[in-house]
């Protein structure tokens, strides 16, 4: 840029010159500022946000949410959770229910084979609680976790036939190797 000469503009003229140039300078830089800070904002609160959900989530209900149950084995889930999770008092025990289209030995059969395609462990029918009685009763293990699955079928409010069943699955941390399930 060339040299303003004081002399042509004056003293007052030069100043007022020379303050216009600084308050475009400035909102310039505010400008760039609030771009910088929302481009920061962007970038660092979408990994940032996908991370807290992904610690809040509940890591029981994450287990149950990738078993490959087929649709008709696993409609309308619903979720309760009783204690704490991180075990201060009590720890958490989580129950899922699901409705199934099909008969009992059907959708007992189905969650059978999805839980074995997860890595979950089967245990021994003598460490499940009320196993014993029932073939609809199951119990696995995997990682930390005890899971007591139990299929009914239906309770009908009618004389008419009804085909389908509730299953239900509770879930607490396993604490102990020989403790029984359920």
């Amino acid at each position: 840029m060339a040299e303003r000469d004081p002399s042509r503009y004056g003293l007052r003229g030069e100043l007022l010159w020379h303050l216009s140039r600084i308050r475009r300078l400035r909102a310039v830089t505010a400008a760039l500022a609030v771009v910088a800070l929302a481009f920061g904002v962007l970038v660092v609160s979408g990994p940032g946000a996908m991370r807290l959900s992904t610690w809040m989530r509940d890591p029981g209900f994450a287990a149950l949410d990738e078993l490959p149950l087929p649709r008709w084995a696993s409609t309308r889930p619903s979720d309760t959770a009783e204690g704490s999770r991180w075990c201060v008092d009590r720890c958490m025990v989580r129950q899922r229910q699901w409705t199934s289209l099909a008969d009992v030995a059907a959708t007992s059969a189905a969650f059978r084979v999805a839980f074995d395609s997860a890595s979950w462990t089967r245990v021994p029918r003598s460490y499940c609680a009320g196993a014993e009685d029932s073939a609809a009763v199951q119990c696995f293990r995997r990682d930390a976790w005890h899971l007591r699955l139990i299929v009914a079928p239906i309770a009908c409010r009618d004389d008419f036939a009804c085909e389908g069943a509730v299953v239900t699955a509770v879930m607490a941390p396993a604490t102990t190797r020989g403790d029984r399930v359920g």
